[in-house]
């Protein structure tokens, strides 16, 4: 059977399991099966199929049975584990992505199941429990004891948490996240920590599965309920949040970056390292991984330790192989001991130390001691965490993964999870929570929160205000005339939220309710952009042209004018006749947004209907556009 058949059954069986249509995914499993020849699972699928039926016909029958939905959720349990059994299998056959070729390079090398082997590398057993299939409960008990063994080195606990982690990612397991849960308590934070954020990505990306197993479910929600773990589990919401909005944030620094620092690969000059390392400081300050876009050049710099998938998650150790007879700058070591790195970004600064031979300065002055002082972070609760989240972002960012096991293009908002519903379930971890999707930008989420507040407090003036934002943002400005209303029941003579009721009438096409509003408010202020913009649109809308030229032509003398100031002032000038004026508006208006091929459209396919309505002949129109395209064409 070819990739792409085996992919269309794979989606029917998914699309039938999501939606509970136990009949449809058995047909498609079955089809599945059919490319990997696993008799077990065959038989596995029949006994399920034989006693369906079976339950079915004593349904038909009218026959009582307490047990029967039990019964049917064991069923469809067990065309799950077939159905994600039978994807490992044929990808481990026939994928030739990096996890494929590792698996089956692992498998010529050690001729057999290696993953509980005792002989092997940290790298290898990494690879192995990355690259496995469905656990066996024998093989999930003989995890959690190595994991848990505090005779085995920190790396291979760290590692083997880690690879359960991308493993479950790649494939539904219930083994694999029972023991994410169980690690969850674990003494050690650090191995807790990366179990817990293994947990809910995992139950992100396969939360459509997991309903179906209401015994894990029943594990993670006592694991969110407890204090100390639903602390830790909350502050991963947020990190999870800061990874995301990374590639937005930095985009802005690259060009920067390269451009001050200079790196072209040759020339390292000890200023420029360190200037490089206040770079990386001054990202961190700003409470975000700012550090993307020079990691991904560093990277670049390091490729031989970067192309494994182990050293992503291997906890920063001076005596990893990809380091040895690096010595550790005093003054890099000092940043290390103010500042919470990542592990990849520590691991990379060393790299491009010894790839490019970078001599440091011990320098011990009193001034680059407090220099040093000056740099240092706050600490910071859980940022073990919060880096571990950082370099598991960008992990699945630069390292070749599926699209359908990158957990960072799920829905990572938890509390839209019932599993982890309860983090968010008091005021004031709600509260925290919507103020951090306003600044991200995330009104459609933040609105269901608020709603929630309000109903508790609806006499709240920050609610109120969040509420209206909201609806603002989401193109909603009825709903946001509401609440602004009851914002200015309580401050009447608010300069903001006045101007944000103005604005909401304009968006509601209420002009000339807006125009008493805007001109006491240009009264109080009149050098504020924005009130006059809005005030010359509604004199516009208005009837009133010729006020608005001269509004129109104060806002455009203005070092912040946009555009858009330009084509409403030439509309302005269209209809009272000042047709050369309003050419080189137009002409502005273009050259501000870049020239367009169609002139006609580009200037009045908004406004073509309005302005036909204000007695401006179509004919003029044209001939306008004709006209701005010659002048542009003229420049």
């Amino acid at each position: 059977m070819d990739t792409h058949i085996f992919n269309m059954l794979c989606e029917d069986a998914r699309s039938a399991v999501t939606d509970g249509r136990l009949k449809d995914a058995l047909t498609a499993v079955e089809g599945m099966l059919t490319a990997v020849n696993d008799w077990e699972d065959v038989q596995r699928l029949q006994d399920v199929r034989s006693n369906y039926a079976t339950l079915l016909g004593y349904l038909r029958e009218g026959t009582g049975d307490p047990d029967r939905e039990n019964l049917w959720l064991k069923f469809i349990q067990s065309v799950i584990e077939v159905m994600e059994r039978t994807r490992c299998t044929f990808e481990l056959q026939n994928a030739e992505d990096t996890w494929a070729i590792t698996a089956r390079t692992l498998k010529k090398v050690y001729k057999e199941d290696v993953q509980r082997r005792e002989d092997l590398s940290l790298k290898d057993r990494f690879n192995a429990i990355w690259t496995s299939n469905l656990w066996s409960g024998e093989c999930a008990d003989w995890m959690l004891a190595h994991i848990t063994l505090h005779a085995a080195t920190f790396e291979e606990r760290a590692l083997m948490v880690s690879a359960t982690m991308l493993s479950c990612l790649r494939f539904f397991d219930k083994r694999k996240l029972t023991l994410l849960c169980h690690l969850c308590r674990e003494q050690d934070r650090n191995i807790r920590f990366r179990a817990q954020v293994g947990l809910v990505l995992c139950a992100v990306s396969h939360f459509s599965m997991l309903r179906y197993f209401p015994e894990l479910q029943s594990e993670i929600v006592a694991l969110v309920e407890e204090e100390e773990t639903g602390n830790e589990l909350r502050a991963i919401q947020y990190y999870l949040f800061s990874a995301q909005n990374t590639p937005h944030s930095t985009r802005q620094l690259e060009k920067h970056c390269k451009n001050l620092i200079g790196w072209n690969g040759h020339d390292f000059s000890n200023d420029k390292v360190q200037r490089a390392i206040s770079i990386f400081v001054d990202g961190q300050e700003r409470g975000i991984d700012l550090n993307y876009p020079t990691f991904k050049f560093l990277s670049k710099l390091c490729s031989d330790f970067f192309c494994q998938a182990c050293n992503w998650f291997y906890p920063f150790s001076l005596s990893h192989p990809a380091l040895d007879g690096v010595a550790m700058p005093p003054m890099l070591k000092r940043l290390f001991d103010l500042n919470r790195h990542t592990d990849t970004d520590r691991y990379a600064l060393m790299g491009m130390i010894k790839k490019q031979n970078v001599l440091f300065k011990n320098i011990e002055s009193k001034e680059s001691e407090e220099q040093l002082e000056a740099l240092a972070l706050p600490p910071e609760e859980n940022a073990d965490n919060k880096h571990y989240i950082h370099d598991v972002f960008r992990f699945f960012t630069l390292f070749p993964q599926p699209d359908d096991s990158h957990p960072f293009q799920e829905d990572l908002l938890l509390c839209n999870y019932p599993e982890f519903s309860h983090l968010f379930s008091k005021a004031a971890h709600m509260r925290q929570l919507y103020k951090v999707l306003l600044d991200d930008g995330c009104y459609h989420d933040a609105l269901p929160l608020i709603m929630k507040l309000l109903e508790a407090a609806p006499q709240s003036e920050a609610l109120l205000q969040a509420a209206a934002d909201c609806y603002m943002e989401t193109y909603n400005p009825h709903r946001a005339f509401t609440y602004l209303s009851k914002l200015q029941e309580r401050k009447p003579d608010n300069f903001n939220i006045s101007l944000k009721l103005a604005e909401c009438l304009v968006k509601m096409h209420e002009e000339a309710q807006a125009l008493p509003i805007l001109y006491k408010l240009h009264f109080n202020r009149p050098s504020h952009t924005k009130v006059l913009r809005l005030l010359a649109w509604c004199v516009l809308r208005s009837e009133a042209p010729d006020t608005a030229i001269d509004l129109y032509a104060q806002l455009t003398s203005r070092k912040d004018a946009s555009s858009s100031d330009f084509q409403n002032y030439g509309h302005a000038l269209l209809m009272q006749g000042e047709l050369a004026a309003a050419v080189t508006c137009y002409a502005q208006f273009l050259s501000m947004e870049g020239q367009k091929e169609d002139c006609y459209k580009s200037l009045f396919n908004d406004d073509v209907d309005w302005l036909l309505e204000k007695d401006v002949k179509n004919d003029t129109l044209r001939l306008v556009a004709d006209a701005v395209a010659d002048e542009l064409a003229s420049r």
